[in-house]
């Protein structure tokens, strides 16, 4: 990790301890000073401390700014370490970092799909990875793993992003189950449409365009495009449901769930987001077709199993 770091460490012991990736901008500033409001400090971390100099300077001594490459497990564990060092302790993890690339799965590159994963998947589980000694030694701890609904849903022209949402989803639910019994627990957030610049040319890359993709991914990187600082949410503080959404985030992150509770915040708070509706209806027609054949048995309307060893 980079010496480079901007810091201000007052605080007791009763208020939460966030450490937030990707905190220059978007969820991760916007939940960084959702939480500094509430009176909890903070650990902000992105790859220029100088990019979130105004949540420390913001934070009435209770922020602490660390230079951070998700993609560097080094760097991961030495920032983890010095927040611990600086504050006693960590009590909420945000795998916020992250970026798009649009273009088909032919068109990137072997360079451009591998950094789409090495930040969007790697980075989650190096940062992961470094918070867990800490989290199981305090037998306490909230990870906050920020995916999309194009981690539940393809989109052509996304396809290496989605597949790194998902790959997150099936990591974080895995681990879910993993850490419960050691009281850290695991939310996967699955925003829609947000104003945090994720559609601007700063976080969202384009591959080198194949003409023969034109009607499928030509319509996605259009939409990007137009969206741009048109989208229907926004993340920053003001009196609107969005800004609630920050909100309900700091609210969970401090809560304990019901045991075997899946916790997943979905866009506008809907129970079942459209890609899981849209797929209820099938999966309960392979479970008709499959519950009576072996070696898959259907125990669940939502999800197939595999049967268990006796």
């Amino acid at each position: 990790m980079s010496e480079t770091k901007r810091e201000q460490t007052n605080g007791s012991n009763d208020d939460r301890v966030w450490f937030v990736t990707g905190a220059s901008s978007g969820f991760g500033r916007a939940i960084s000073s959702a939480a500094l409001e509430r009176g909890d400090r903070v650990v902000a971390t992105a790859r220029d401390t100088e990019s979130v100099a105004e949540l420390v300077d913001d934070g009435d001594g209770r922020a602490l700014a660390l230079e951070l490459d998700v993609t560097d497990p080094e760097a991961a564990r030495a920032a983890f370490d010095e927040a611990v060092s600086r504050f006693g302790r960590v009590d909420v993890v945000v795998n916020n970092a992250g970026y798009g690339h649009v273009g088909a799965v032919e068109e990137l590159t072997d360079d451009e799909w591998h950094q789409q994963f090495d930040v969007n998947l790697f980075g989650v589980i190096n940062v992961t990875r470094a918070a867990l000694p800490q989290l199981r030694k305090q037998r306490s701890g909230h990870l906050v793993q920020m995916s999309s609904l194009n981690g539940v849903e393809g989109l052509p022209g996304g396809g290496y992003y989605a597949a790194s949402k998902f790959a997150v989803e099936g990591l974080s639910e895995s681990l879910a189950d993993e850490v419960g019994h050691l009281g850290i627990d695991v939310t996967i957030v699955e925003p829609g449409p947000h104003r945090t610049r994720f559609a601007s040319d700063r976080s969202t890359k384009q591959a080198a365009a194949i003409e023969d993709y034109a009607p499928s991914v030509g319509q996605t990187r259009q939409a990007v495009g137009e969206l741009d600082g048109n989208q229907p949410g926004d993340p920053e503080p003001g009196d609107s449901e969005d800004h609630r959404k920050r909100e309900i985030v700091c609210d969970h992150a401090g809560e304990k769930p019901e045991p075997g509770d899946r916790q997943r915040g979905y866009e506008r708070g809907e129970q079942h987001p459209k890609p899981y509706r849209d797929r209820r209806p099938r999966l309960g027609s392979w479970q008709e077709q499959l519950a009576n054949h072996d070696p898959v048995v259907a125990e669940d309307p939502e999800v197939l199993h595999a049967p268990r060893p006796a």
